[in-house]
């Protein structure tokens, strides 16, 4: 008879630890909602630099990055080409029947790759263009964090 009274007792702490579970699941995603601030557009990372820039600096200071950012369109657009390809690559690869790990890693790779040289070109194309900035917008700038 003791058994089956314990037995709701242990139902109740395994739901009320469940409860307790997803609760704080919940909690930190809020936070981190909060934490993060308001997501970026999607699209290529170019694109959502320039959309964050232009949230958070003065027009004229938003502009010159726009400047900046154009004068290196050519090779941005190479660039993202590049990554597009090798992205469409890695996806063909998962999706496929079979799984070649060694095509799959090498195309991961190319993808990893791509991806750093576009950041390492927008880094230096911002970079180049913060000392054009007015004092306002390099604080907005740095009160925006992120990276």
């Amino acid at each position: 008879m003791t058994a089956l009274l314990q037995r709701p007792v242990q139902w109740l702490r395994l739901l009320a630890l469940a409860s307790l579970a997803l609760n704080l699941f919940l909690g930190a995603m809020l936070i981190a909602d909060r934490h993060h601030g308001p997501t970026l557009p999607e699209g290529p990372l170019v694109e959502r630099v320039l959309a964050r820039a232009n949230r958070v600096l003065p027009e004229e200071d938003a502009q010159r990055m726009r400047d900046a950012f154009a004068v290196r369109d050519a090779r941005f657009a190479a660039l993202q080409t590049g990554l597009e390809t090798a992205s469409r690559r890695v996806r063909a690869l998962v999706g496929a029947e079979r799984i070649d790990v060694g095509a799959l890693r090498q195309a991961v790779d190319e993808a990893r790759a791509s991806r750093r040289l576009i950041g390492d070109l927008i880094e230096d194309t911002v970079l180049a263009t913060i000392p054009d900035l007015s004092v306002d917008g390099r604080r907005r700038l740095a009160a925006a964090g992120g990276g």
